[in-house]
């Protein structure tokens, strides 16, 4: 027994039931969808995490919060998102779907989205949002304040190693950062996919406030990727 009201300009006012069978999954594990104009449906945890950082970072400067602009970012639940995406698209609402490219079997939700009338916002290259991340990240400062935040948050010793097995390295080298974030200009797209499989392997912004602190990393270095899939995407979300 659940309507959503809705008042044009023109003066308008519509009142529309919602079909309990297609959306009752929706309702119980995103509700607050249903009170927005907007909806940015986030993948996962991390996504959700990086939205709510960029939300409060693009307010300071425009004074414009998602909240004022009638736009809710909500968790889509990993490989439901699509579905839910879609759903409350075909109910009405201008839905937005924020999905890694490194899962083919979600693939066929993602291109219904496309069909039908979500604006999907999906990195290049078949990876995760880590990964993007280290791709597009400027020099190896943000690099190594990414590492270092995992060593903090993850076991240690899981994240050296893991990184010490992708780049054929000593755990001891790991530990020193000059030494392996000053190897030779060759290795540097194989650090940076080692420190993004790792990251995504291991989970290491799998929770909403992990994905808080990444998005903050990306706000601060976002003027210095300008023309990257990551800032192209995230300007056009």
């Amino acid at each position: 027994e659940l309507y959503e009201v809705q008042s044009s300009m023109d003066g308008i006012t519509t009142i529309t039931q919602v079909d309990v069978e297609a959306l009752q999954g929706v309702v119980r594990s995103i509700p607050d969808a249903f009170l927005a104009r907007k909806v940015v449906v986030c993948e996962g945890k991390t996504e959700y995490g990086i939205c709510r950082t960029l939300d409060l970072k693009w307010a300071s400067e425009t004074g414009q919060s998602f909240a004022y602009l009638g736009i809710a970012p909500v968790e889509g639940g990993g490989s439901h998102a699509p579905e839910r995406a879609l759903r409350l698209a075909n109910f009405g609402i201008e839905t937005a779907l924020i999905v890694d490219s490194d899962d083919k079997d979600i693939e066929p939700a993602i291109e219904d989205c496309r069909q039908g009338s979500v604006k999907v916002v999906q990195w290049d290259g078949g990876c995760s949002v880590e990964e993007r991340v280290c791709y597009d990240l400027p020099g190896w400062a943000a690099l190594q304040t990414m590492v270092e935040q995992a060593l903090e948050r993850c076991p240690k010793d899981s994240v050296i190693d893991g990184l010490a097995s992708r780049l054929n390295l000593s755990p001891q080298a790991i530990n020193v950062r000059a030494e392996w974030f000053s190897l030779s200009e060759e290795r540097e797209a194989e650090i940076r996919k080692a420190i993004g499989k790792t990251a995504k392997d291991q989970k290491w912004f799998k929770r909403i406030d992990f994905g808080e602190w990444l998005g903050g990393l990306i706000y601060e270095n976002l003027p210095e990727m300008t023309g990257t899939d990551l800032a192209v995407n995230l300007r056009a979300l």
